[in-house]
């Protein structure tokens, strides 16, 4: 518990203020997805490269991979700014494009999500 207030600590204020936004989107999206997943259809818009019709359908349970990058994304970009911190402009631009990230990420779940209910 000690390493990860530690690793809190060498965190700029910047950077924790990121930090703590990107945590509530990345939870909001979790949130989001549990508390819709059981109104869903069995097939929902999912694959907007693939050509129009069914191939652009899938299973709901692909939606959970939109908050599950968004934390991953969170969890990295927050070691590799510990690590590099030394470079403050390089840590400051991966903490802060994790939370436009989840942002653009949460926005995207609530618009499926929407489309599809």
């Amino acid at each position: 518990m000690s390493k990860f207030i530690s690793v809190l600590e060498s965190l700029r204020p910047i950077s924790l203020a990121a930090l703590s936004i990107n945590f509530f989107f990345s939870l909001g999206g979790f949130w989001l997805l549990f508390a819709k997943y059981p109104l869903l259809p069995p097939m929902v818009p999912l694959w907007f490269s693939k050509e129009w019709g069914a191939s652009r359908l899938g299973a709901p349970s692909w939606l959970w991979l939109i908050p599950i990058s968004s934390l991953s994304i969170l969890f990295l970009n927050n070691i590799l700014a510990v690590l590099i911190k030394k470079q403050t402009v390089v840590a400051t631009i991966l903490v802060w494009f994790a939370t436009i990230f989840s942002l653009i990420s949460v926005y995207s779940l609530y618009r499926l999500i929407s489309l599809s209910s």
